[in-house]
């Protein structure tokens, strides 16, 4: 047999070869992972608040349209998860404008008053197009939705704790490598946005199979508190 129909038939050889291996990525290796590609790993991974629960924090800003669209949804949701799961919003500051509003959310955090104007503060800016961008406007919506008076408001919106708040939650968007909002993050592993999830919904989902699968790993006590 001559040389060149040797060549011929190993190149031949390689090419079935080639197209008959799968292609095992380091996730597939770890897991039959349904939602490859579907989600980004945080690098390095970041520490969680608690070793029995399963954290899951979102970035948003009450100024984007997208986590306005994104609330309701997200809502819905929440109402359906079990002790196990630790939630956590985390406002991000990408203009000088979003700051009054990150400060709004850790107002309401130190008021304890967040269910009263958490969904107010979208409301106002992205339904009813009031400008509320500001501590007045603000001040005006606690007063209103939570009965918090003018004075208490200003005190605690400009407080050191509200501060240091805003800066840390800034600080944390860095380390997760979050980029645009909303975004989620599954126990300090794993980034989820609507875009390589498609869609809010598919995104929640993927949530919840990455949150099942990061249950696996809590102790057993806390496992069994969840039945």
């Amino acid at each position: 047999m001559s040389q060149g129909i040797m060549k011929r038939i190993a190149w031949g050889l390689f090419i079935v070869s080639f197209f008959t291996t799968p292609l095992v990525s380091a996730a597939d290796a770890e897991d039959d992972d349904l939602y490859l590609g579907k989600y980004e790993l945080v690098s390095p991974p970041q520490p969680t608040n608690s070793k029995d629960r399963v954290e899951v924090i979102e970035f948003f800003s009450y100024a984007c349209p997208h986590c306005n669209t994104f609330q309701p949804i997200l809502d819905e949701w929440l109402a359906k998860q079990t002790a196990d799961v630790e939630f956590i919003h985390l406002p991000v500051v990408y203009h000088k404008t979003w700051l009054p509003l990150a400060k709004a959310y850790y107002t309401a955090e130190a008021l304890e008053v967040q269910s009263k104007v958490h969904n107010v503060i979208f409301d106002e800016l992205h339904n009813k197009r009031r400008n509320v961008k500001n501590e007045q406007g603000l001040a005006k919506i606690f007063k209103d939705s939570a009965g918090v008076d003018n004075a208490t408001f200003k005190e605690n919106f400009n407080s050191f704790y509200v501060t240091t708040k805003v800066t840390n939650a800034n600080g944390a968007g860095q380390k997760y490598g979050i980029t645009g909002v909303p975004a989620v993050v599954v126990n300090g592993k794993y980034r989820l946005s609507s875009e390589l999830a498609g869609g809010y919904h598919n995104l929640l989902k993927i949530a919840d199979y990455l949150i099942a699968k990061e249950r696996k790993n809590l102790p057993t006590k806390a496992k069994a508190d969840t039945k």
